[in-house]
């Protein structure tokens, strides 16, 4: 069976922001010309069962055992770390998607073909999943092609289903950056939360914004967006604007290191409701979103990239690309540079 994988993650690097008005949102695989035909097709959570996943019960997640310890999380402050890694998963919850998280789970097992739905794990900055990297976290996607997906919204088309996930934190990387800095566990656990949320979005099937090209209904970044759940792609456009502070964002906004305010960022911007809630629509109603913009000069997480695509050989589905892809992007701003 022909599968596709997605590596994405977040750097390190603090950098100061300037006044910026767009929305747009990206996927993890934009495979069409079309805009309207790669939204359609690309990888989402089916609605109904498949292979053992899907949306019907809530995604299933796994938090390691050894999450708490690895970040040398005080027993007292045990809660306030969990409470971060359901504030990361709740951020992206709508009426079609939830998540059932289990901390400490013996379910999480390394592999997307195995394990919970979406599994979460802390790992050494030497391990191989960082080999080459200052990534604080990384997401690997698997998705394969289904000829008569369930979405949200009730509607059938063919397109990927997301079948696994898992989710990596640079432990090195966070306590490296808590010592330096002498954060106190609140700072710490908002950190986390950001951190986490953009690696959840990956799990989602949503991209870098800044990297790939962005959807939207119109060029205007002041409209306000309206996702019509009977058919949210029809009338998609490839956009060229984006929003910085997104938190599926990795662009880095300016030259000058300095405490991150986007650390306090503790909800979706525009630009990532619009994504989740094309890919996962309600079928209710339309969801109602204003675009964004950022005034002043907040800061925001310095994030890169490194992506990898493997499509192996082998009998070819319908939908599918036999197409290999291999990116990546140097993390030029990712550590603490001198002026």
């Amino acid at each position: 069976m022909s599968r596709h994988w997605l590596f994405a993650c977040l750097t390190s690097g603090v950098l100061g922001c300037t006044p910026y008005a767009a929305i747009g949102f990206a996927l993890i695989f934009d495979a069409e010309t079309d805009p309207a035909v790669s939204v359609r097709t690309a990888p989402r959570w089916n609605a109904e069962p498949h292979l053992g996943t899907g949306l019907h019960d809530g995604l299933q997640v796994a938090v390691h055992p050894d999450v708490a310890g690895d970040l040398e999380v005080a027993p007292d402050d045990v809660p306030r770390l969990e409470q971060a890694i359901e504030d990361a998963f709740g951020m992206w919850e709508n009426d079609a998607l939830g998540f059932e998280i289990d901390h400490g789970s013996a379910l999480a097992l390394r592999g997307t073909g195995v394990g919970s739905e979406i599994d979460v794990f802390t790992v050494p900055g030497g391990d191989p999943v960082f080999a080459g990297t200052s990534f604080f976290g990384m997401a690997h996607v698997i998705w394969e092609f289904a000829p008569d997906r369930l979405l949200s919204s009730g509607r059938r088309e063919s397109g990927y289903v997301i079948t696994g996930a898992d989710i990596f934190l640079n432990a090195t990387r966070l306590l490296e950056t808590q010592q330096e800095f002498g954060l106190p566990i609140e700072i710490v656990a908002l950190a986390l939360t950001r951190l986490l949320a953009h690696e959840v979005g990956h799990t989602l099937g949503l991209g870098h914004p800044n990297e790939q090209r962005n959807f939207d209904y119109d060029s205007d970044p002041f409209d306000i967006e309206v996702v019509d759940a009977a058919d949210p792609f029809s009338s998609l456009i490839a956009s060229s604007s984006f929003d910085t502070e997104a938190i599926l964002s990795n662009a880095p906004c300016g030259p000058v290191l300095q405490p991150c305010g986007a650390l306090f960022f503790q909800a979706l911007r525009p630009d990532d409701r619009l994504g989740r809630d094309v890919l996962y629509a309600v079928p209710e109603a339309g969801v109602s979103l204003l675009g964004s913009v950022a005034f002043g000069t907040l800061a925001a997480l310095g994030l890169a990239h490194r992506g990898r695509g493997r499509f192996p050989s082998g009998a070819l589905r319908r939908g599918e690309r036999p197409v290999g892809d291999e990116r990546s992007s140097a993390c030029l701003w990712g550590a603490r540079r001198s002026m």
